[in-house]
Order: C-alpha cells, then structure tokens, then sequence
C-alpha cells in the first residue's frame, strides 16, 4: 500500500474539514470520499454520489467522523509489521480531521431549512405560502423529540408530523 504525501495528506483533511464547515457536501473531493469510504463505521455506497446523497446533511457525516474516530485509530498494527505506517497514516489523517471538525458549530435553523427544501424538491413541489412555519413546526418537532443532535431522518419524521396533523 502506498502512503500519500503530506500534501495529499493536507489536502485530504482539509477537504473534509471545509465540507463540514461550509455545510455543502458538493466540496467533497474524490481523494477525501476515497479516504472516508474506505474508513471503520462508513456504510457502503455504489459510488461518491451514494455517498454525498446519504450524507447531504453535513452534520451526520460530523456525528460519524466523531462517533468512529476509536475505530479509525488501527492500533492493531505495531512498528516493524506489514502495513504498519500505511496505517499509521490513515489515523493521522482522521485525527486531523476530527481536530478540524469538532468544534464546527451547527446552525440547525439553517440546516433543517436546506433539508426541507430537499424534501420539496424531491417531491416536486414549489415551496408553500405557509413554509415558514413548516419550518419552525419541523425544527421545534426535531429538537423535542430528538434533541440539538436531531439527524435528517428526524426531520423527515417530523414532516411527516406536520403533514398527518393537517397544520
């Protein structure tokens, strides 16, 4: 296995770190989606665009950076044995993303807005006369039920909320 250079390294965790700050999972390169997917935690995906579509919301790919960084440690390798640096690497650069990443703060507000706005889009629908307060309903249903650590399939669920209570 070939061991990046610290460039590449640089550029790698700086990518990943940029995505999560800017909200916007269209900056993932292709050399931080081959980075990640290959990580301990990741679900498989068909390809980077499976990848980017699951984590749209930037946030639960920050909760799964963090909540993984044991697993993405490979201390089962030690010095002198095969693969040893290679591995050694790969946990440098998911240390200095999680270094980047943890102290990200989220705007939810403007995160549940950018995810129901997905919702309306893939249903093919404009956005209504009422939608601010689908939004506020959404948020508020998010961060009761869930918590400030509320995911996208709880804003879905609360969508739903919204829709079956006929507000």
């Amino acid at each position: 296995m070939n061991l990046l250079t610290a460039k590449q390294e640089n550029a790698i965790s700086g990518n990943v770190i940029k995505t999560i700050e800017t909200g916007d999972i269209r900056e993932l390169t292709k050399a931080a989606y081959n980075y990640l997917y290959l990580c301990s935690g990741f679900i498989a995906h068909y390809d980077g665009a499976g990848f980017c579509a699951h984590y749209q919301n930037t946030e639960d790919l920050r909760r799964a950076i963090l909540r993984h960084k044991s697993d993405n440690q490979w201390l089962n390798f030690r010095p002198g044995e095969k693969d040893f640096e290679y591995y050694r690497q790969k946990a440098k650069i998911y240390n200095a993303i999680c270094a980047g990443i943890e102290h990200v703060k989220r705007d939810d507000r403007w995160e549940a807005d950018f995810l129901l706005q997905n919702i309306f889009r893939h249903i093919g629908c404009d956005l209504p006369n009422n939608y601010e307060k689908i939004l506020d309903f959404c948020l508020a249903d998010c961060r009761t039920a869930a918590g400030p650590e509320w995911t996208t399939e709880d804003l879905r669920i609360a969508f739903r909320r919204f829709v079956e209570r006929g507000k």
